[in-house]
């Protein structure tokens, strides 16, 4: 690869000349840890050589150069697996994805092509704002949004967030509602830092790296999350290679595997996963034979969830929206503390946990799991287990009203649990270029065609709710290719190009 320089052309050209090789290769890479690997180191030492040796390939950001030689807290991820730490100074499709690297005089541009998505630390609300959404809705194209849902008629559905105000949705759009209980709050959204975490590791064990915790070897990792009677443990988690993470939940013990201890304790590897009860007196019991998760074989990454409920003792596992299993410990729920432990088991797989959130609520809330064949009528489930089918005529003043077999029915929404909605079995269309997904702190997705993003606002449009216009604060995560699976680990070889040059 070579950089020819060319200061007519709005793109930066990734290419590399002789010039800059020796530059090159002095230049030091700022940001620690797994930043650069494969191709991709190759191409940001030759293009970073040349900026710092004075070849003139891009224009500086709108900003202003003044704040590129503060290190940033952003990290852009390739699809490849590298890393780049930074700070994004903005974006729209006509000028691309500005980047202020330190060791850079000008500010980088880079097209969607290449990249997964870019890590924003510290992201959440603002001083004073403590979120608590009494609703979660979901829509067909996979955006979620957690906030209090004020109205839902034939026509479509209002509803209030902290993040982007009073948004409105088409009926049409609308695949389901869960009305959380009373008391629901986020307890923990991270991580941010190491700071309340035990991380006890080997040389390749646990570190902290980019608002994830990465592991190539065996190590423990633990934190005391607050663990409730009722209560919600979320996470992302990536992985190379066949990998074994075991996990304990309720535990007193934070640094170490305590058999001593009462606990419950997940064994997953790609395509199992298995629940044990570790109980003083008794040893490790399991509860139910292994499970199979045959869709793991074909990913690099799921979203996990928990869910906890002690006074049934109950635990349900779900993954990408899925549920896996629900477990019911025919002894009664045995454990007493608050903590979760994760415990690496393998040298070499590659293991990374980020996106960590635990919630928790007063009394008993059972969510059911997506019907897996599109409905022809709505379904609602209630608190005592009972359903009913039908046409949801409208949310309105706490009450939910459902024409179910010609007779109109008014239910108290603290009845409710869920709502699916009937699919008109539509299929999307293909994503545009500059399509993105965002992911909120505290909980939730937003997928748009973005327009502009700067230091006050982010904006684009939706096709559930049409111009949307977020705060750049409330974004904890955007990905620029969904549907592409990012390197994990290490990168032996790629003959890909990482970014798109202009032709």
């Amino acid at each position: 690869m070579s950089v020819r320089p060319n200061v007519s052309r709005p793109w930066a050209e990734l290419d590399r000349t002789d010039g800059p090789d020796a530059c090159a290769q002095s230049v030091s890479m700022a940001g620690g840890g797994r930043s650069v690997r494969g191709l991709f180191l190759r191409s940001l030492a030759a293009m970073v050589g040349a900026l710092v040796c004075g070849a003139s390939i891009g224009t500086t950001a709108a900003a202003g150069p003044e704040s590129h030689g503060e290190p940033g807290s952003d990290v852009l991820h390739f699809l490849d697996g590298g890393l780049l730490h930074g700070k994004l100074m903005g974006m729209d499709p006509g000028k691309g994805i500005h980047w202020a690297y330190p060791d850079s005089k000008e500010t980088i541009r880079f097209r969607p092509g290449g990249l997964d998505g870019v890590k924003f630390e510290g992201a959440g609300p603002q001083q004073g704002v403590r979120p608590s959404p009494t609703s979660r809705i979901q829509f067909g194209n996979g955006d979620e949004i957690l906030g209090e849902l004020t109205s839902v008629d034939e026509e479509g559905a209002r509803f209030r967030t902290w993040f982007g105000g009073e948004l409105i949705a088409p009926r049409e759009n609308l695949r389901a509602l869960t009305f959380f209980p009373a008391g629901y709050e986020m307890v923990y959204d991270g991580p941010n830092g190491v700071d309340g975490w035990q991380l006890q590791s080997g040389t390749r064990g646990w570190n902290y790296e980019d608002g994830a915790f990465v592991a190539e070897g065996v190590g423990i990792l633990g934190r005391d999350l607050k663990l409730s009677d009722s209560a919600c443990l979320e996470f992302d988690l990536a992985w190379s290679g066949r990998f074994s993470l075991s996990f304990i939940m309720y535990t007193d013990a934070i640094d170490r595997f305590d058999y001593s201890i009462n606990s419950y304790m997940f064994h997953l590897t790609p395509g199992y996963v298995s629940l044990q009860r570790v109980q003083v007196g008794a040893g490790v019991i399991s509860i139910g034979p292994q499970t199979q998760i045959p869709d793991m074989i074909s990913k690099s990454r799921s979203r996990i969830k928990i869910q906890v409920d002690k006074s049934e003792a109950s635990i349900t596992l779900w993954m990408d929206g899925q549920l896996v299993r629900r477990w019911k410990d025919p002894g009664g729920f045995v454990a007493k503390g608050s903590g979760v432990v994760f415990s690496s088991q393998m040298e070499g797989p590659t293991v990374k946990i980020s996106n960590v959130q635990v919630s928790r609520w007063n009394g008993t809330f059972e969510v059911q799991a997506p019907p897996t064949e599109p409905l022809k009528l709505d379904l609602v489930y209630l608190g005592n287990s009972d359903k009913v089918t039908g046409r949801v005529q409208g949310v309105r003043d706490g009450r939910l009203r459902v024409l179910a077999r010609r007779r109109s029915l008014e239910i108290p929404l603290a009845r409710v649990n869920q709502v699916f909605f009937a699919q008109s079995g539509a299929t999307g269309s293909e994503a545009p270029p500059w399509e993105v997904r965002a992911e909120l702190s505290g909980g939730g997705t937003v997928v748009f065609e973005l327009e502009e993003w700067n230091r006050e606002r982010v904006s684009g449009r939706s096709e559930n709710f049409g111009a949307v216009v977020l705060k750049p604060e409330s974004i904890r995560q955007v990905r620029f290719n969904a549907t592409k699976t990012q390197v994990v680990g290490e990168t032996t070889s790629s003959n890909e190009e990482i970014w798109d040059a202009d032709e």
